[in-house]
């Protein structure tokens, strides 16, 4: 299995993202060769979290995170397994809508939970899982 912050960056790369905040929709409805078949967003809002700002992106984002460990790309990666184990999920999706590089080309006093919530558009609450997990490396 190769790296899984390496992964997220190279799946970010196929979509040319430059810049937060990353079109998790636009994904999931516009995947590459290889991927899964077009994600119909209007099927899955009765199954969104909608309990906090931003928490219906970081439902899609697990979605995204899944659909890529079972497709044939991730299978090339060696993904194909994970997506059963819930917390390697989350954690994919984290990187995915807060990659890593992203994050380090801010300034350290705006890596902050909260400036990274609006930043990235994603719960405060998993924006400090980012942070530790970037700072665990």
């Amino acid at each position: 299995m190769e790296d899984l912050e390496s992964v997220a960056a190279e799946f970010i790369n196929l979509y040319d993202i430059s810049a937060p905040p990353i079109p998790v929709e636009k994904m999931l409805q516009s995947p590459q060769p290889t991927m899964w078949e077009e994600v119909n967003i209007a099927e899955l809002t009765a199954r969104l979290d909608l309990s906090s700002p931003y928490s219906a992106q970081m439902s899609m984002a697990r979605l995204l995170a899944r659909n890529i460990f079972e497709s044939q790309w991730g299978g090339e990666r060696g993904l194909h397994g994970l997506e059963t184990d819930d917390p390697t999920v989350r954690r994919f999706a984290r990187m995915l809508v807060m990659p890593a590089h992203m994050i380090r080309q801010l300034n350290k006093t705006a890596r902050t939970p909260l400036l990274l919530s609006l930043h990235f558009e994603v719960p405060e609450a998993e924006a400090y899982l980012r942070l530790q997990e970037i700072e665990a490396e």
